[in-house]
């Protein structure tokens, strides 16, 4: 998108880096409504007005979150939760 003259570019991290996905499939309407109430924020927003139904839902199907630093254990698999390894055992 074009900000004040500057074209902006998404950068997203690579998939290797991912430690949190979270499933927001079941807020897809509320995320749409949010974003269409930011129209004017929003300089491609026709654009994202045309993606067809099953885009949109894939655009908001998942959240990933990554960990920058933690004293909490690091795990190997991708957890499903931004609190897991905080909870008492058992």
């Amino acid at each position: 998108m074009n900000i004040e003259g500057q074209e902006r570019y998404s950068v997203p991290w690579p998939v290797w880096s991912v430690t949190t996905r979270i499933d927001i499939s079941g807020y897809r309407d509320s995320l749409w409504q949010a974003v269409t109430c930011h129209q004017t924020q929003i300089p491609e927003f026709e654009k994202l007005l045309a993606l067809p139904q099953q885009d949109r839902e894939r655009l908001w199907q998942y959240e990933d979150y990554y960990r920058v630093f933690s004293r909490v254990r690091v795990r190997v698999k991708l957890e499903t939760d931004l609190f897991s390894g905080l909870y008492p055992s058992g």
